[in-house]
Protein backbone atom coordinates (compact mmCIF):
# COMPACT_ATOMS: atom_id res chain seq x y z
CA UNK A 1 0.00 0.00 0.00
CA UNK A 2 1.76 3.08 -1.04
CA UNK A 3 -0.59 5.56 0.40
CA UNK A 4 -0.69 3.70 3.84
CA UNK A 5 2.58 2.74 5.82
CA UNK A 6 3.33 -0.77 5.96
CA UNK A 7 3.28 -2.73 9.05
CA UNK A 8 4.47 -5.68 10.15
CA UNK A 9 1.33 -6.16 12.05
CA UNK A 10 -0.85 -6.47 9.79
CA UNK A 11 -2.98 -9.50 10.09
CA UNK A 12 -5.67 -10.65 6.80
CA UNK A 13 -7.04 -13.41 9.39
CA UNK A 14 -8.39 -10.95 11.60
CA UNK A 15 -9.59 -8.66 9.13
CA UNK A 16 -11.63 -11.75 7.48
CA UNK A 17 -12.97 -12.83 10.93
CA UNK A 18 -13.85 -9.00 12.14
CA UNK A 19 -15.86 -8.57 8.41
CA UNK A 20 -17.78 -11.90 9.01
CA UNK A 21 -18.36 -10.59 12.44
CA UNK A 22 -19.55 -7.12 11.64
CA UNK A 23 -21.68 -8.95 8.74
CA UNK A 24 -23.40 -11.10 11.19
CA UNK A 25 -26.45 -8.55 12.55
CA UNK A 26 -26.94 -8.17 8.83
CA UNK A 27 -27.11 -11.69 7.61
CA UNK A 28 -29.47 -12.52 10.30
CA UNK A 29 -32.11 -9.23 9.28
CA UNK A 30 -31.89 -10.40 6.33
CA UNK A 31 -32.45 -13.75 6.94
CA UNK A 32 -35.52 -13.05 9.26
CA UNK A 33 -36.49 -10.62 6.85
CA UNK A 34 -36.69 -13.39 4.08
CA UNK A 35 -39.01 -15.66 6.05
CA UNK A 36 -41.13 -12.92 6.86
CA UNK A 37 -40.42 -12.90 10.38
CA UNK A 38 -39.79 -9.28 11.56
CA UNK A 39 -40.04 -7.35 8.24
CA UNK A 40 -41.70 -7.83 5.10
CA UNK A 41 -39.38 -9.97 2.34
CA UNK A 42 -38.72 -6.77 0.49
CA UNK A 43 -36.40 -5.46 3.68
CA UNK A 44 -34.60 -8.00 3.41
CA UNK A 45 -32.81 -6.98 0.41
CA UNK A 46 -31.93 -3.81 1.97
CA UNK A 47 -29.33 -5.28 4.53
CA UNK A 48 -27.76 -5.90 1.15
CA UNK A 49 -26.91 -2.07 1.26
CA UNK A 50 -25.80 -2.27 4.49
CA UNK A 51 -23.54 -5.43 5.02
CA UNK A 52 -21.36 -4.21 2.16
CA UNK A 53 -19.69 -1.75 4.23
CA UNK A 54 -18.57 -4.53 6.65
CA UNK A 55 -15.33 -5.03 4.84
CA UNK A 56 -14.46 -1.10 4.88
CA UNK A 57 -15.31 -0.88 8.62
CA UNK A 58 -13.29 -4.00 9.51
CA UNK A 59 -10.51 -2.62 7.43
CA UNK A 60 -10.76 1.31 8.63
CA UNK A 61 -11.00 0.24 12.13
CA UNK A 62 -7.58 -2.32 11.87
CA UNK A 63 -5.54 0.49 10.16
CA UNK A 64 -6.47 2.41 13.11
CA UNK A 65 -5.56 0.42 15.56
CA UNK A 66 -2.21 -0.82 13.79
CA UNK A 67 -1.35 2.48 12.07
CA UNK A 68 -3.38 5.33 13.28
CA UNK A 69 -6.54 7.10 12.30
CA UNK A 70 -4.33 9.41 9.69
CA UNK A 71 -3.55 6.27 7.81
CA UNK A 72 -7.13 4.80 7.79
CA UNK A 73 -8.04 8.35 6.32
CA UNK A 74 -5.20 7.59 3.76
CA UNK A 75 -6.96 3.78 3.27
CA UNK A 76 -10.30 5.28 2.50
CA UNK A 77 -8.56 8.07 0.33
CA UNK A 78 -7.28 5.46 -2.39
CA UNK A 79 -10.71 5.06 -3.89
CA UNK A 80 -10.21 7.94 -5.57
CA UNK A 81 -6.85 7.69 -6.11
CA UNK A 82 -6.82 7.29 -9.81
CA UNK A 83 -3.00 8.09 -9.80
CA UNK A 84 -2.06 5.26 -8.72
CA UNK A 85 -2.76 3.61 -12.17
CA UNK A 86 0.47 3.51 -13.88
CA UNK A 87 -0.44 2.51 -17.30
CA UNK A 88 -3.80 4.46 -18.77
CA UNK A 89 -4.45 1.25 -20.49
CA UNK A 90 -6.02 -0.58 -17.29
CA UNK A 91 -8.77 2.27 -17.76
CA UNK A 92 -9.98 0.04 -20.43
CA UNK A 93 -11.56 -2.45 -18.34
CA UNK A 94 -12.63 -0.29 -15.78
CA UNK A 95 -14.65 1.60 -17.96
CA UNK A 96 -15.77 -1.06 -20.46
CA UNK A 97 -15.47 -4.87 -18.75
CA UNK A 98 -18.72 -4.27 -16.92
CA UNK A 99 -20.53 -2.82 -19.97
CA UNK A 100 -19.34 -5.37 -22.67
CA UNK A 101 -20.10 -8.52 -20.25
CA UNK A 102 -24.18 -7.03 -19.94
CA UNK A 103 -24.02 -6.76 -23.70
CA UNK A 104 -22.67 -10.14 -24.16
CA UNK A 105 -24.75 -11.45 -22.00
CA UNK A 106 -27.79 -10.54 -24.18
CA UNK A 107 -26.74 -11.64 -27.17
CA UNK A 108 -26.46 -14.68 -25.50
CA UNK A 109 -29.90 -14.65 -24.52
CA UNK A 110 -31.04 -13.80 -27.99
CA UNK A 111 -28.79 -16.73 -29.29
CA UNK A 112 -30.55 -19.33 -26.94
CA UNK A 113 -34.09 -17.84 -27.95
CA UNK A 114 -34.59 -16.74 -24.60
CA UNK A 115 -36.55 -13.23 -24.04
CA UNK A 116 -34.74 -10.22 -22.99
CA UNK A 117 -35.41 -9.56 -19.33
CA UNK A 118 -37.21 -5.92 -18.98
CA UNK A 119 -35.12 -2.86 -17.65
CA UNK A 120 -34.96 -2.82 -13.66
CA UNK A 121 -34.50 0.92 -14.31
CA UNK A 122 -34.62 3.81 -16.71
CA UNK A 123 -31.56 4.88 -18.46
CA UNK A 124 -32.42 8.23 -17.28
CA UNK A 125 -31.49 6.48 -13.69
CA UNK A 126 -28.13 5.94 -14.58
CA UNK A 127 -26.74 8.87 -13.26
CA UNK A 128 -28.27 8.14 -10.02
CA UNK A 129 -27.17 4.70 -10.32
CA UNK A 130 -23.75 4.99 -11.09
CA UNK A 131 -22.77 6.92 -7.66
CA UNK A 132 -24.76 4.50 -5.94
CA UNK A 133 -22.51 1.56 -6.95
CA UNK A 134 -19.74 3.36 -6.64
CA UNK A 135 -20.03 3.72 -3.54
CA UNK A 136 -21.39 0.12 -2.58
CA UNK A 137 -18.41 -1.26 -4.39
CA UNK A 138 -16.03 0.82 -2.73
CA UNK A 139 -17.54 -0.19 0.72
CA UNK A 140 -16.04 -4.03 -0.08
CA UNK A 141 -13.12 -3.32 -2.23
CA UNK A 142 -11.10 -0.77 0.20
CA UNK A 143 -11.55 -3.74 2.99
CA UNK A 144 -11.25 -6.95 0.44
CA UNK A 145 -8.43 -5.48 -2.05
CA UNK A 146 -7.14 -2.21 0.04
CA UNK A 147 -6.61 -3.96 3.35
CA UNK A 148 -6.50 -7.98 2.44
CA UNK A 149 -4.87 -8.23 -0.80
CA UNK A 150 -1.15 -7.04 -0.57
CA UNK A 151 -0.41 -9.02 2.57
CA UNK A 152 -1.86 -12.31 0.92
CA UNK A 153 0.04 -11.57 -2.33
CA UNK A 154 3.39 -11.28 -0.21
CA UNK A 155 2.46 -14.32 1.38
CA UNK A 156 1.15 -16.63 -1.40
CA UNK A 157 1.92 -14.43 -4.78
CA UNK A 158 -0.84 -12.73 -6.94
CA UNK A 159 -2.70 -15.83 -8.10
CA UNK A 160 -2.80 -17.82 -5.32
CA UNK A 161 -3.73 -14.72 -3.08
CA UNK A 162 -6.70 -14.04 -5.94
CA UNK A 163 -7.89 -17.62 -5.30
CA UNK A 164 -7.76 -17.51 -1.45
CA UNK A 165 -9.73 -13.85 -1.55
CA UNK A 166 -12.31 -15.03 -3.99
CA UNK A 167 -13.08 -18.18 -1.94
CA UNK A 168 -13.58 -16.16 1.15
CA UNK A 169 -15.46 -13.63 -0.72
CA UNK A 170 -17.75 -16.24 -2.37
CA UNK A 171 -18.31 -17.62 1.28
CA UNK A 172 -18.87 -14.21 2.83
CA UNK A 173 -21.77 -13.36 0.33
CA UNK A 174 -22.99 -16.92 0.84
CA UNK A 175 -25.79 -16.23 3.51
CA UNK A 176 -27.18 -12.72 1.31
CA UNK A 177 -27.39 -15.30 -1.44
CA UNK A 178 -29.07 -18.23 0.49
CA UNK A 179 -31.41 -15.23 2.02
CA UNK A 180 -32.09 -13.27 -1.16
Amino acid sequence: MSNVKPSGKKSFTTFFLLTFIISLPFYALSGLASQEIIFPKEMGFVSVFTVVFAPMAAALILVSREQGWSNAKKLLGRSFDYKRISSKIWYLPILFLVPLLFILALGLLVLMGKPIPTALASIFAIPVLVPIFFILASGEEIGWMGYAFEPMQAKWGALGASFILGAIWALWHLPLYISL
